[in-house]
């Protein structure tokens, strides 16, 4: 279900979960050439991984898990953010999202300590649960007009949540602005 790195280059080291970061102070990771151009950096002393490059985040680039991830900055050029990205980075409370983004993936930033978030208008794609149970998620602003992808393989009553639903977890974002009319489409994944 979990995509997983597979690039062990430039000082990065992998581990059977995620992709994980090295000690060095700044670790760069390139995509191989045959896939997207879409790379990582990460700042193990401020704990900012960064997400540059033109295109599609690739499915293989998978951080879920990693508690040295404090902020994640998406770089303008990056047009999606994969499913399960980000899932289980509890360290995580800071994040970036440029405008040009198109797709944000199933479950991409679920378990995490994200405040404030800001989709950006250019986003029309959100997966299943991609704030799930974020608890100190209080504050979203975001598009009103937006296509809803879901997986069948994983159907559930919450399946249609963004984010979590006070009387199903017990906690909800205080305020949601909408900067676009209400739109939302549903569509199933394969």
């Amino acid at each position: 279900m979990l995509c997983f790195a597979a690039w062990g280059l430039a000082g990065a080291t992998e581990s059977t979960g995620a992709a994980q970061m090295s000690a060095a102070s700044e670790v760069t990771v390139a995509a191989p050439a045959d896939r997207s151009s879409v790379t990582y950096s990460f700042n193990n002393r401020t704990g900012t991984l960064t997400i540059s490059g033109k295109g599609a985040m690739p499915s293989e680039m998978n951080f879920g898990d990693d508690t040295k991830i404090k902020k994640v900055v998406i770089k303008k050029g990056v047009t999606s953010v994969c499913d399960y990205a980000f899932t289980g980075c509890s360290n995580l409370k800071s994040l970036s999202l440029p405008e040009g983004l198109v797709s944000i993936g199933v479950k991409s930033f679920a378990s995490t300590k994200i405040k404030k978030l800001v989709i950006p208008a250019s986003v029309r794609r959100i997966g299943q649960c991609a704030f799930w149970g974020g608890e100190r998620l209080k504050w979203i602003t975001m598009p009103g007009d937006f296509e809803f992808f879901y997986e069948e393989k994983e159907p559930d009553e919450w399946e249609f949540r963004i984010v979590s639903d006070y009387n199903f977890s017990g906690f909800a974002p205080k305020k949601i602005t909408f900067m676009t009319p209400r739109k939302t489409k549903k569509t199933v994944s394969a």
